[in-house]
């Protein structure tokens, strides 16, 4: 059995756009085909098909640290904060009225940061960036993206570690840990 995936849009890394009108058939792991909708294989007894026309569809993405542009958008927050997604928590700042920084997270719907803050506490912000990164925020990514995914069950799940992207800065390109 396979799955017929109706895009809206698909980038597949092939060309430099996302074309339009797009399948996508999958059977297990293994993607059959992306091309055109008009050209794709006709769905057999018992395949699935899902309706992704309305969505930007990127089959395959497995690198570890991807923001992923959406439309108009110019900054990080905005591509991260703003995207055409169901369930989003990006981590940022908090900046009350006295200039203080504090700790925190942006989701959509509002209430999934909330939830997940209840579950597993603030989120660590300051263990996030640079070379301060470490397993703590990836912990505690990990352990929201599960439980999202076990609360919401979504078709794709694009999870960001932290600790795994920035050895280049905290040991330098010569560094052992760095391979």
């Amino acid at each position: 059995m396979s799955t017929h995936y109706r895009c809206g849009r698909l980038f597949d890394g092939l060309e430099d756009e996302a074309r339009p009108d797009q399948t996508l058939v999958v059977d297990g792991d293994t993607i059959l085909y992306a091309g055109p909708t008009d050209a794709a294989p006709v769905p057999g007894r018992g395949d699935e098909l899902v309706d992704y026309g309305g969505y930007f569809v990127m089959p395959g993405l497995s690198d570890a640290h991807t923001h992923c542009s959406f439309g108009a958008q110019q900054v990080l927050e905005e591509i991260d904060m703003y995207a055409p997604v169901e369930w989003s928590l990006t981590p940022r700042p908090s900046y009350p009225a006295d200039g203080r920084k504090i700790p925190d997270s942006y989701s959509e719907p509002e209430g999934l940061r909330d939830r997940l803050r209840d579950k597993l506490g603030m989120f660590p912000l300051f263990k996030f960036w640079g070379p301060t990164a470490n397993i703590e925020s990836t912990r505690w990514i990990a352990d929201a993206a599960v439980a999202t995914m076990e609360e919401h069950d979504p078709s794709l799940t694009l999870v960001y570690l932290p600790h795994l992207d920035y050895d280049l800065q905290r040991f330098g390109p010569d560094g052992p840990e760095t391979a």
